[in-house]
């Protein structure tokens, strides 16, 4: 057969030295329903955009002076505190590092440079005009950026550990919080979120089993992704409620279900199970995505090179393209 030789020796080379190559397909999403794309007046409202803006108004060109250690003066940030109403103005703190929401918002305003750090000044971004006057780009630069602000999201950990397991590997373990959302008919228990985040998390790091410390560990991990929940229902992502869960979300539970739709083997352990079981027939915290989440999430998803099919994308498809849809999926 004649080949060329070269394109064989690149693909020897990728099947032994690229990963993925033995990785199970990523999990099938179910198919959505998105809004066309057009301004919308949920970005105008969306509380963190407008913190965004006003934070870097405040900043302005001439800055604000910042300590010796990068923080801000503990005046200024109190002054900016009633700016951006986070409700903080008036906290006895010694430092403006104390001042978790401010704090927040200053990484995020950092992150697609809206402002920066010059000279022991906080400075508004001259070039960040245009993006400060665009509600749409703005909120979308700032969803890419919520997941690399995990240690200002989360609440000062108690222990000796200096963050809680959720933070160290927040960049991927949001996403797959999203992802899990996605798609998803009805509100999502948030329980359902903090059992498997927990799972996951054990499975990143490895401590010696000790009844008191991880019980504490777990608690600092629910309460950092309820945390990170809440600061995405602020920025428009996701909407926060509390009530009962569907009944699809237990049903998965039951023995019947397990043997037949997971080869009598379930995923979560009976542990596991038995919580859920217990706290989903009681009323809990909901979560679903926005329409302006649901587009993000499947665009971060399509950026990633997984399947997020649209409702009625393949009306006008051809047969033998339906056919290897039907056939691959």
């Amino acid at each position: 057969m004649e080949y060329d030789p070269e394109v064989l020796d690149t693909l020897v080379q990728a099947r032994f030295t690229r990963p993925g190559l033995e990785e199970e397909r990523a999990y099938s999403q179910l198919p959505v329903a998105c809004r066309p794309r057009r301004s919308s007046p949920r970005r105008r409202r969306s509380a963190i955009v407008r913190q965004l803006v006003a934070l870097a108004d405040w900043a302005g060109a001439e800055g604000r002076p910042l300590t010796g250690t990068g923080n801000l003066r503990l005046a200024d940030a109190r002054e900016l505190a009633g700016v951006l109403g986070t409700g903080e103005q008036d906290l006895k703190v010694r430092s403006s590092a104390e001042m978790r929401k401010v704090s927040l918002l200053l990484a995020w305003a950092k992150g697609p440079r809206l402002v920066r750090v010059s000279k022991g000044r906080l400075l508004r971004v001259a070039k960040a005009a245009a993006l400060l006057r665009d509600p749409e780009a703005l909120w979308s630069r700032a969803f890419e950026v919520f997941f690399d602000l995990g240690d200002a999201v989360a609440a000062p950990a108690s222990t000796w550990m200096d963050s809680s397991m959720l933070v160290k590997d927040f960049d991927e373990l949001l996403p797959d919080v999203l992802n899990s959302v996605y798609g998803m008919s009805s509100p999502v228990p948030v329980v359902r979120l903090q059992e498997t985040v927990w799972l996951a998390c054990q499975d990143h790091f490895f401590f010696k089993p000790d009844a008191v410390k991880e019980e504490v560990w777990r608690r600092q991990t629910d309460r950092d992704l309820v945390a990170a929940l809440e600061v995405l229902s602020e920025l428009g992502a996701v909407e926060l409620s509390h009530g009962m869960a569907d009944e699809l979300y237990s049903s998965e539970y039951e023995h019947d279900i397990a043997v037949e739709h997971f080869d009598g083997e379930h995923p979560l352990p009976p542990a596991v199970r038995a919580r859920l079981l217990t706290h989903l027939a009681e009323p809990g915290a909901l979560v679903q995505l926005t329409p302006l989440g649901l587009r993000a999430v499947r665009e971060r998803m399509l950026a990633d090179g997984r399947d997020v099919p649209l409702v009625g994308e393949l009306v006008d498809a051809p047969p033998g393209e339906l056919l290897g849809v039907l056939a691959e999926r």
